[in-house]
């Protein structure tokens, strides 16, 4: 079983999956190798990928608070809410400090009216803002639409363009009970449930599907996947990986412009 991350890793860009990997992983999967995607985003931000490289059984998204034992019937085996008072705390906070934001709820991703328009100024490349923008629900009050479709929050998703402000960010977000904060890109900050890590997904897939630790390979590029590789026969960490993950790793593969993942597959695997 491989498990690998999409942002920075399987991905070429925001959404692009080179004819390279798609090939690799389907030689993969002609082996008998279950090939399981383990990525910070939610189902429907992940969906194109999960199919194009064939990985649509087990499927762990939003680095763990939901794990599914079957993508293809929707069949979710564990997923992990934020507590109310909790989320709305944070949503106040960084209503305040003018980020721009998203709530994460079920399988989509929701945008308060008064920051939408902050992605254009908050770190993102152009085509990165055309992802977000296309994968998002805005709305006028987001407390208030929770509230009212009983939504519960799994994560936050925050990018800052000034990253002298994520220290500040995370110290005051440490304050709040049950959360605990991922940097998981130079402009993104994660905020999740302080018991969430991508790691007790790959535990929990392995446990269900009867795999063994030696039998695992992963394959990442930054904080959100150090946990997951604390669990695995086989540790790849990308080109343009983050020096914390590459310590971690086995091998250090080409980086995602790079190929690296197709390259880590054929090397090591095929």
């Amino acid at each position: 079983m491989i498990f690998v991350d999409l942002d920075g890793t399987a991905l070429f860009d925001v959404s692009t999956l080179t004819p390279r990997t798609i090939q690799a992983f389907q030689k993969i999967r002609n082996a008998g190798i279950i090939p399981v995607i383990a990525t910070g985003r939610n189902a429907y931000e992940a969906d194109f990928a999960v199919r194009k490289l064939g990985a649509d059984g087990y499927f762990i998204a939003m680095n763990g608070l939901a794990v599914y034992g079957d993508y293809r019937s929707g069949w979710i085996m564990h997923e992990s809410y934020m507590d109310e008072k909790a989320v709305d705390c944070i949503i106040k906070m960084l209503l305040k400090e003018r980020f721009f934001f998203q709530a994460y709820a079920g399988e989509r991703a929701y945008c308060e009216t008064a920051c939408a328009d902050l992605i254009l100024h908050c770190g993102m490349d152009e085509e990165q803002v055309l992802f977000y923008e296309a994968h998002q629900s805005v709305v006028n009050n987001l407390q208030k639409h929770m509230m009212e479709h009983k939504l519960k929050v799994n994560k936050f998703f925050v990018s800052i363009a000034d990253t002298k402000r994520i220290p500040k960010l995370r110290s005051m977000i440490s304050k709040i009970n049950g959360v605990r904060t991922l940097h998981a890109g130079k402009h993104y900050v994660e905020i999740l449930p302080e018991n969430a890590d991508k790691k007790l997904g790959v535990q929990m897939v392995c446990e269900k599907a009867r795999v063994k630790k030696s039998e695992i390979m992963v394959i990442g590029d930054s904080g959100n996947d150090i946990g997951m590789f604390e669990d695995a026969g086989i540790k790849v960490a990308m080109g343009n990986a983050c020096s914390a993950l590459k310590e971690k790793a086995d091998y250090i593969a080409p980086p995602n412009d790079a190929d690296g993942v197709a390259w880590a597959l054929e090397t090591y695997i095929l």
